[in-house]
């Protein structure tokens, strides 16, 4: 496992991220509209204002023709996206999974105030290890990109949904996706500007994959917070990836830089926010 630690920057946003994290923790049960569903956020459970990477992510996996299919959400919180995409979509069977065992129980809840059709299980699990052996077409995680170093000790469940120390976490899920992907199956993964992309296309590359990112055609430009990937199975090494992976390491420097100012920009924004009470 490759070794990370933080620069002064990251430490900076992290701490900022987990002044957010305070405010979340405080947080009574409330209620969250999308779309015309209506979701219960239980206490210690990620909200959607506080947290809304899943904005960019679920309008992109709605695109996704999932009739039928065998879809897995890893790291599903209250249920937002997996339950909006089986109220949206006829799919065959639906799994969502969450590290935290109250996010488990709200997901559970808010399927069973919704009244779907669609066949759905629930398990507590980290990544997979919880999961009982089955094969998906879609596997998707909004994978806790925000870095900390390897090794570090979360205080509690959200902080596990918020930082992976040394990508650990994502290093299982791609040890892990061949067992639970079907050959024809996609793998998405949900990232962000303060993710170590470096580590990331390591690890891909480690594992026998490589990124690829998602976006919508009808989208005038990506996202500058969030990116979607496709991981892809690879057989060998395409000159091009291996060129872009040295140019990667060559400019490692200066993008490095450009993130520390993106980054403290960020951390202002989260200081001078009060997001909650509104959607973000």
């Amino acid at each position: 496992m490759l070794e990370r630690q933080l620069s002064t920057s990251q430490q900076k946003f992290n701490d900022a991220l987990r002044a957010r994290l305070e405010i979340n923790r405080s947080l009574r049960a409330h209620e969250f509209l999308y779309g015309e569903l209506i979701f219960r956020v239980d206490e210690q459970v990620f909200s959607p204002k506080l947290f809304a990477g899943w904005r960019y992510y679920t309008p992109l996996l709605s695109k996704i023709d999932l009739a039928g299919k065998r879809f897995l959400e890893i790291g599903c919180g209250c249920g937002i996206t997996g339950l909006y995409l089986a109220a949206t979509q006829n799919i065959g069977q639906l799994v969502l999974t969450d590290i935290n065992p109250r996010a488990v129980s709200n997901a559970k809840h808010n399927a069973e105030r919704l009244g779907l059709p669609t066949e759905i299980a629930f398990y507590e699990s980290d990544v997979f290890d919880g999961i009982p052996a089955s094969v998906f077409d879609l596997i998707y995680w909004n994978h806790p990109w925000e870095q900390e170093k390897t090794g570090y000790r979360h205080r509690d469940e959200l902080e596990k949904g918020l930082f992976d120390g040394g990508y650990q976490a994502l290093g299982k899920f791609l040890k892990g996706l061949n067992d639970f992907l079907d050959p024809s199956g996609r793998a998405l993964l949900g990232m962000g500007i303060s993710a170590d992309l470096h580590l990331f296309y390591g690890l891909c590359h480690e594992h026998g994959f490589h990124p690829y990112e998602v976006r919508d055609p009808q989208q005038k430009s990506a996202s500058r917070e969030y990116i979607l990937y496709e991981i892809r199975k690879v057989t060998t090494t395409p000159p091009a990836i291996v060129w872009r992976m040295r140019i990667f390491k060559h400019q490692r420097l200066f993008i490095l830089k450009a993130q520390a100012s993106r980054l403290i920009g960020r951390a202002m924004r989260l200081v001078q926010s009060n997001p909650f009470g509104r959607n973000k």
